[in-house]
């Protein structure tokens, strides 16, 4: 006997924000800070404003789960020397 169950829609744009604020609010994934997070992990390279723009979203909570997720690998790259902080 199988039993269906029926979820609701699910909008994958919208995902609760759970750093670092703990806030109950809605954060939309921004392609801007994505892009630029691939662009860093592809070239092993990250210049200071790139590095300013990703502790801005983590300070400030504006960064949904697979962002914050991102940016913690984004930062951990860079203590292991993986990557490089360029002027």
């Amino acid at each position: 006997m199988s039993v269906s169950k029926s979820f609701p829609a699910f909008n994958a744009n919208l995902i609760p924000s759970t750093a670092p604020s703990q806030s109950s609010e809605y954060v939309t994934e921004t392609p801007e800070l994505i892009e630029t997070v691939l662009q860093i992990l592809n070239s092993s390279r990250i210049q200071q404003p790139e590095y300013d723009l990703l502790a801005d979203a983590l300070t400030q909570g504006c960064a949904s789960d697979a962002e914050y997720a991102m940016i913690r690998r984004v930062f951990y790259a860079i203590r292991r020397g993986w990557i490089s902080v360029v002027a």
